[in-house]
């Protein structure tokens, strides 16, 4: 597999990562705590943070298709017609 073609863009970190890590984030303060989340950030390795980085562009990507489903949803009047037009 050649890397080099492999480009991170601002996009991708700002509108997908960065989402998906403050989901992943805010799931496991509430599940184990303050404290311990801030331990184990501490004791993160390499491995751990690259799968972790994995994970949050799932979870980003799914966070982002929630968003927009709730946003087309929203925007419909009581018979199922779209409020606004979509622009392409």
């Amino acid at each position: 597999m050649d890397f080099s073609k492999l480009k991170l863009e601002v996009y991708d970190l700002l509108g997908v990562i960065l989402p998906g890590l403050l989901g992943i984030f805010g799931v496991w303060v509430l599940l184990k705590g303050w404290m311990p989340f801030v331990a184990s950030l501490h004791q993160l390795n390499g491995t751990e943070l690259t799968v972790l980085l994995i994970v949050a562009f799932g979870a980003g990507n799914l966070l982002q298709e929630l968003g927009d489903s709730a946003v087309k949803s929203s925007c419909q009047d009581s018979q199922g017609k779209a409020v606004f037009e979509e622009i392409s």
